[in-house]
């Protein structure tokens, strides 16, 4: 399980250890003053440890990579659109068909509407009446059912 010194003391990252040593002091007493009855969810062992872990990050903040700071600069995490490697240029695309006419695109739709209503009809449990679409009502569509 891993755990945060940080957390466990109850000190902001990059605290001093100086004032982990304050908050530790703190926290021992809360412990040692605290009712047996409900349990709290550190020791003084689990105090200890994120004392040490501060005091050794402090010390030699170069020698752990288990907590690592993060810039408090926030422009560094702005994306700017003018510029960058993964900002390439827009190109647009060469056309690799012929533009479709009128009757061709509603060909296209007169057969899309038809195949959407053939599935509706074909998932319900009822006949239904057709919707007004110049549809001759009198011959059944042929649903690919025998």
């Amino acid at each position: 399980m891993r755990r945060n010194p940080y957390f466990i003391v109850g000190v902001d990252y990059g605290a001093t250890t100086a004032e982990a040593t304050k908050a530790f002091g703190r926290a021992a007493k809360r412990l040692r003053n605290h009712d047996e009855g409900n349990a709290l969810d550190y020791t003084i062992e689990d105090l200890t440890w994120a004392l040490h872990q501060i005091d050794h990050m402090n010390a030699e903040p170069d020698s752990s990579v288990d907590h690592f700071r993060v810039p408090a600069d926030p422009s560094a995490y702005r994306v700017q659109v003018t510029d960058g490697v993964l900002l390439l240029p827009v190109r647009p695309l060469d056309r690799s068909t012929d533009p479709i006419g009128a009757s061709e695109l509603e060909q296209i739709r007169e057969q899309a509407l038809d195949a959407g209503a053939n599935w509706v009809l074909a998932r319900q449990e009822q006949p239904l009446r057709f919707f007004d679409r110049d549809i001759d009502t009198t011959t059944p569509i042929d649903l690919g059912r025998r």
